[in-house]
Order: structure tokens, then sequence, then C-alpha cells
């Protein structure tokens, strides 16, 4: 009987090793050197717009946003406003849905009008959230990698303008060189 078992066993472990072998997902993952291929075969725009209707609605499911919930008022508040060199900071908040609030900073440069772009930086949950206030050490790490130019900004991210904008340090560290 032991020996039934054991062959068993070895013919169960030889069977998943094949299919392992076999399955694309292990064979081929996806890494920064392999990346994974984005080819879509739609024959015409029409059928390319179905697929976005699906993806999109699938993504309201699985976000419990289907069927989307009744429109609220925002009741948006931005008061405190702070003067800088080139900029402003104001405090926000806003009802996302009745009774639950979205706080944050809005951050407006100025002699600027129009359309301008924005950047979204949700702070997170962690301790001492957007009031962090680095040490000496993460400050020199900052400085040494080049996230930060100078140690104003490396001490407490969030006091000053930033010098890494919108990609800009990713850019120059990853590229090479400054953008065109």
């Amino acid at each position: 009987m032991l020996h039934v078992l054991i062959v068993i066993g070895v013919l169960t472990f030889a069977c998943a090793l094949h299919a392992a072998t076999e399955d694309s997902r292990i064979a081929n993952p996806h890494s920064v050197n392999n990346p994974a291929g984005f080819e879509p075969h739609f024959a015409s725009k029409q059928a390319w717009e179905d697929r976005a209707d699906e993806l999109r609605r699938q993504t309201l499911v699985a976000l419990g946003l289907f069927p989307m919930p009744p429109k609220t008022p925002l009741n948006p508040v931005i008061h405190g406003k702070i003067e800088r060199d080139g900029y402003t900071v104001e405090k926000v908040f806003f009802a996302s849905l009745p009774g639950h609030y979205v706080t944050g900073n809005l951050y407006r440069p100025t002699g600027r009008t129009g359309k301008l772009p924005v950047v979204l930086h949700p702070y997170g949950h962690w301790p001492d959230g957007r009031f962090i206030w680095n040490s000496d050490e993460s400050i020199d790490k900052a400085m040494k990698s080049g996230a930060e130019s100078t140690r104003e900004g490396a001490r407490s991210p969030h006091s000053m303008p930033r010098r890494v904008l919108a990609g800009e340090w990713l850019y120059e560290r990853y590229i090479g060189g400054a953008r065109p």
C-alpha cells in the first residue's frame, strides 16, 4: 500500500511540475525586462468602444459603484489662505458622501490663470502624515539619491514646493538628463 501512495505522489508531483512549465504566467513573467505586450486586436472602433464600456462597468461593479449612488452636494469649503513666494496654500474640505469629509491642502501658483495642471498627493495614514519631519539621516539619504535638491525640502517634503514635480526626478534619473 505504501508503494502505491508513493507512486501516486510522484505522479502527482510530475504532473504539477509539467503543468507549471506549460503555464504562460510562469514561463513568461512580466517584469521591467519582460514587459507585458499590448496589441489590441479589434475589428473596428465600435468593437473597441464596446470592450471599453464592458471594462468600465466591471470596474464600477468591483468598486461597489454600480449602479452609481445618487449624487449629493459636495459643499466644498476653502479657507485659511497662506501666501508664499510664487504660490498660495489653502485648507479645503468637501463631503464626498453625506457626513463623510475629504480634507486636504490646495496649492495654487500665483500670477497664473486659466487651466493649470494639478498634482493629487494623498498623504496616507502613517504617523504624522503631512506633518512629517525627517531626521538628518533621512535628509542625507534623500540628498544623496537626488530625490531632493535642498535640505529644507528633504526635512519636511510638504512644507515647500518640490523640485520633484510631475515626474521630473524620475525622468532625470531613469531616462537621463533634463527633459528636452
